[in-house]
């Protein structure tokens, strides 16, 4: 039982074979491309060889059996490194240092109306950078006009904060929680449709399908 406790595991080919009288090798079995770990288990070979034979002729006069075992490791495959732009757009999610546009979402759950004046509505800021906008969420995109601003804003109202955040985090190569998509399900769905991001839509639209119970009354 080849086990390396703590150890990365391996892939080895091994050769097994018993050395006669006249010192010849004979039964030679070789095993190839065999994983070794923690948890591997070998037991050999079923019927290894005749055993009349291999003590009439394998065991020396003291009783020695001579067994020759040779091991041979498989070549790792090479290092291929991924890309690594994936992450680094994904690492710039939210990043004031480098934003040139800012998202101020008002929660419209919260609306409270005085009279005919509006009340004042608690906005979050979520900080983001035109050229992925543009990119991978042209209708996030439109809604920052010219401006000479270091930071241009655009507001949002018809979104909750952290529906959005999610929305965004995704536009920069994230993805949403199982959990939250399961359960803000029809958020996800009607704020990735107006602002067309179609593969989130998609997605939302999947996790409500399957978390719906459809009844007949």
């Amino acid at each position: 039982n080849p086990c390396w406790g703590g150890q990365a595991a391996t892939t080895a080919t091994y050769e097994v074979g018993l050395q006669d009288k006249s010192q010849r090798v004979q039964y030679n079995r070789a095993a190839t491309g065999i994983n070794f770990d923690s948890n591997s288990k070998s037991w050999g070979w079923g019927k290894y060889g005749i055993r009349s034979n291999i003590l009439n002729n394998h065991l020396d006069d003291d009783g020695t059996l001579a067994v020759l075992v040779s091991i041979k490791r498989d070549a790792d495959p090479p290092f291929v490194p991924s890309n690594p732009m994936s992450g680094m757009i994904t690492g710039m999610f939210l990043d004031e240092e480098t934003a040139d546009v800012c998202f101020e979402v008002s929660n419209a759950d919260v609306r409270e109306d005085v009279g005919d004046e509006e009340a004042s509505l608690p906005v979050t800021s979520f900080h983001a950078h035109s050229f992925i906008l543009k990119a991978c969420a042209p209708m996030l995109a439109s809604l920052f006009g010219s401006s000479d601003d270091e930071i241009v804003r655009a507001p949002i109202s018809d979104v909750k904060p952290e529906i959005f955040h999610h929305l965004l985090h995704y536009v920069y190569g994230g993805s949403v929680p199982d959990g939250e998509i399961k359960t803000h399900a029809r958020d996800f769905i009607n704020a990735a449709n107006k602002y067309a991001i179609i593969n989130l839509k998609l997605e939302a639209e999947v996790v409500y399908v399957e978390s719906t119970k459809i009844t007949m009354d």
